[in-house]
């Protein structure tokens, strides 16, 4: 499991509590092999957490691994994976 956690003022902050509302109301109905799953969302001392599926590796972590470039061939099949996860 994998914890995120909003900043402390996410509730003052009109614009944070907006975009982590969004976020979670997104991630309840997404449902994709290719889209990270969320479990849970809860607040605790009036901070919003959202609770999802462990991953290995983030998309970042995998680009930056790469640092002369990702092949063609694995460049297309995770541009393909994202485009399948937003269709």
């Amino acid at each position: 499991m994998a914890i995120k956690k909003f900043k402390d003022d996410c509730d003052e902050d009109d614009l944070i509590k907006k975009t982590a509302l969004r976020e979670v109301k997104m991630l309840k109905v997404a449902r994709h092999e290719n889209i990270i799953r969320m479990k849970e969302a809860f607040r605790r001392k009036n901070k919003l957490h959202l609770v999802f599926e462990y991953m290995d590796k983030t998309l970042l972590e995998v680009m930056e691994e790469n640092t002369n470039g990702i092949e063609t061939k694995q460049l297309r099949k995770l541009v393909f994976q994202i485009l399948k996860a937003i269709d």
